[in-house]
């Protein structure tokens, strides 16, 4: 494409919009050095509220996977890898899978890219390259369908303070009322709340989807999106207001819920600074959210519309997401069976547990356009099919559910599970200052989109891809253990089955048994989890301590906690606004803390204490 020099290229013109592009999506380089082979600074490393940084933690140069550990070596291990050999290797898997890649349509190919580039600086070429390649190409193309869409309505000129560009946020406000707000206590409960999350998050992931479908982007334009949140770039036309203008309010759940989208337009020099254009659309988002509900014309979900969830449908997603490896998201004018479908948005998701009945999904809806997600599995093309109307692609969740062939466990089953009394814990764990150090912990003319981008992706890629794998260390199993001794526990279920279980005093294998955490949701920065109290208290200790890790134990990076422990009888709804009061007990005592029983400790004293 000669980007960098356009006048040698077959297609000038849009070289330099590929050229503008990627200097907007990185526009700073950090510490020029003579060194040709460097691995990727971990961004966490770099965080800091002042001048002053630690020492620099190094990335792993490997493609992503989620069942293995990712944390940033010091300079002294990195020191011994084989830089040049390591690169040669990620290049031949990485030409190996795509060249057998048969559906070669971008979605596809950028799902590639971010499983072998995450770990690839962009430039190899400065000593501290902490910008990813993937995110440097996943911004730059998204900057480059801005500004190629612009220049088909507006005089596309080379300036860098045009406004080319206009930002969308987008969030649900008032998500924690209606997670919340399950008054009843029967075996459902669990399943109910976990379906009610997966809805509300899929529901914003619709919404950014539908966005982008209509100004014929692609997923590269979705610079954030989870937890109820995202964060779209978007050409600055006509089309891209009208669009925002159509969808941007609507009320579900009475008036408890409401989607909040501001819109602000950029110039290429703003997005250098991408962490001053965030903090004017909270501004802004805050001011609409003062006024929610003023103007229903735009309404798109009603209270007693089909898109409200019942409680047999709560139940239902929540069994079918359950462990569920594969998720197929479409888009089309009516729903397909046994489908989510949110028919103002004409956007549906269907969850699998395996590939069966996939092909013929795909195969017999050939006018509708699918993606199809493996969840917590980077190996996402093992799929054989090859049709024009379907992307692949992987995708991180918290869905770790205790089950017995297939039977998702109660919260008595898990109760009878603890050591002593018969009790669950509940447990919400929320990051630190993340606003604080988006806005500030970069350092100045270090805040680029593309590095913004980068930080999101690793913070998110803990809390929503590893959580299942550390909610795994905790479990029981379904046959007697070898050389383990264990409690033997009857469970019995409602059609009267009865299931004999096993608990292990120490550790089982790696990779067997069963999970004792129930994983409601996880993402963003937050994270809600129930179980056995005993196991809850050391997921909650394990999950920090390898977050810590994880954000190269920066003293400014940190967890807060709060847990709660009630009979398995007691509404998980209120449980979980219990367990969020203690959390907020942490956070107004200084934070980094875990508070249970009203009383906030610093997480080595907690650990200390609950030394099981």
């Amino acid at each position: 494409m000669y980007h960098h020099n356009p006048s040698k290229s077959i297609n000038p013109e849009l070289c330099v919009i590929l050229q503008k592009a990627d200097y907007h999506s990185s526009k700073e380089c950090i510490g020029l050095d003579d060194e040709s082979v460097m691995p990727l600074t971990s961004i966490f490393s770099r965080i800091s509220f002042d001048d002053e940084t630690g020492d620099d933690h190094y990335v792993p140069l490997v493609k992503l996977d989620f069942n293995k550990p990712l944390h940033a070596q010091n300079k002294d291990v990195m020191s011994e890898w084989d830089l040049v050999q390591k690169y040669e290797d990620i290049l031949i898997k990485f030409e190996k899978e795509f060249e057998n890649l048969e559906n070669n349509d971008l979605e596809t190919v950028l799902a590639i890219l971010k499983k072998y580039t995450s770990t690839i600086p962009a430039s190899t070429h400065y000593s501290k390259s902490d910008i990813s390649l993937y995110d440097h190409l996943k911004t730059t193309l998204a900057i480059s369908n801005c500004r190629y869409l612009f220049s088909k309505e507006e005089n596309l000129t080379k300036s860098d303070d045009e406004e080319v560009y206009r930002v969308i946020n987008g969030e649900l406000s008032g998500i924690s009322d209606v997670l919340y707000d399950i008054q009843t206590c029967d075996n459902n409960m669990v399943k109910r709340l976990r379906g009610r999350s997966l809805y509300l998050n899929l529901l914003t992931e619709a919404v950014a989807s539908r966005i982008i479908f209509d100004l014929n982007l692609d997923s590269s334009n979705i610079i954030y999106c989870s937890g109820g949140r995202f964060i779209i770039i978007a050409p600055n036309i006509k089309k891209t207001e009208e669009i925002i203008n159509k969808i941007s309010l609507f009320e579900e759940f009475g008036a408890d819920l409401f989607l909040n989208i501001v819109s602000k337009p950029a110039c290429g020099d703003e997005l250098g600074e991408f962490d001053k254009v965030l903090s004017r659309l909270n501004l802004l988002s805050d001011e609409n959210r003062k006024h929610k509900f003023t103007n229903q014309i735009n309404e798109l979900i009603t209270k007693n519309n089909s898109n409200s969830l019942s409680e047999f449908d709560e139940s239902k997603i929540g069994d079918v997401a359950a462990n569920a490896k594969y998720l197929i998201k479409y888009i089309c004018d009516e729903k397909i069976t046994n489908s989510l479908f949110y028919s103002k948005l004409n956007i549906g998701y269907i969850f699998k547990k395996d590939k069966k009945g996939i092909d013929s999904i795909i195969c017999e809806n050939k006018d509708i356009q699918f993606t199809v997600y493996k969840l917590n599995d980077t190996d996402f093309l093992d799929i054989d099919i090859v049709s024009n109307n379907v992307s692949f692609d992987f995708k991180v969740m918290g869905n770790s559910v205790p089950n017995i062939d297939g039977k998702p466990l109660f919260l008595n089953h898990l109760a009878k599970l603890a050591d002593g009394a018969d009790k669950i814990g509940v447990v919400k764990i929320d990051a630190d200052n993340l606003d604080l150090i988006f806005s500030k912990g970069l350092g100045e003319g270090a805040k680029s989109i593309s590095r913004i981008s980068s930080l999101s992706f690793y913070i998110d890629l803990y809390l929503s891809g590893r959580v299942n794998q550390v909610a795994s260390r905790f479990n029981f199993a379904t046959e007697q253990p070898k050389d383990i001794e264990s409690e033997i526990i009857e469970l019995e279920f409602n059609d009267l089955d009865k299931k004999t279980i096993f608990k292990p005093k120490g550790k089982l294998p790696k990779g067997e048994g069963v999970s004792s955490i129930y994983v409601i949701y996880s993402g963003e920065d937050d994270l809600l989890a129930v179980g056995p109290y005993d196991d809850v208290i050391k997921f909650a200790l394990e999950f920090r301590n390898k977050f810590k890790k994880w954000a190269t134990n920066n003293d400014l990076i940190n967890l807060s906690a709060g847990i709660v422990i009630v009979k398995p009888e007691f509404s998980i709804g209120k449980a979980a606004i219990m367990a969020d009061r203690e959390l907020k007990i942490s956070k107004s005592s200084g934070k980094n803390k875990i508070t249970m029983f009203n009383e906030p400790l610093s997480w080595e004293e907690f650990e200390k204490i609950f030394d099981f």
